[in-house]
């Protein structure tokens, strides 16, 4: 969390951590396979919506600001965003550049 007078940092509303699988070796995959992994539970996707839900609506005067990776880049996520009416952004780079937009 960022107070929005002077740019200080106050804290972090949560935090999920969430560890890729590593990709088997290929092999020829049936389409039934595909379309469980699409729906698994385990997609990066459904972690952010999980964490926006979490964090829950801002106080009143007060606006959250998701900063996000790139496994936010899913209509879920968005569409949780919205519905707990918070503004989100995604990180262009894995890095902190010290600066603010």
């Amino acid at each position: 969390m960022l107070d929005a007078r002077d740019g200080r940092i106050e804290g972090m509303a949560g935090q999920t951590l969430f560890h890729r699988r590593k990709k088997p070796a290929k092999k020829p995959v049936k389409k039934a396979a595909k379309n469980t992994t699409r729906r698994s539970s385990h997609r990066e996707s459904v972690v952010w919506g999980e964490l926006i839900d979490q964090v829950g609506p801002s106080p009143e005067g007060v606006r959250w600001l998701h900063i996000c990776d790139r496994g936010a880049d899913d209509f879920e996520a968005f569409r949780r965003a919205q519905a707990q009416f918070c503004g989100w952004t995604r990180g262009p780079t894995n890095s902190w550049t010290g600066r603010l937009p």
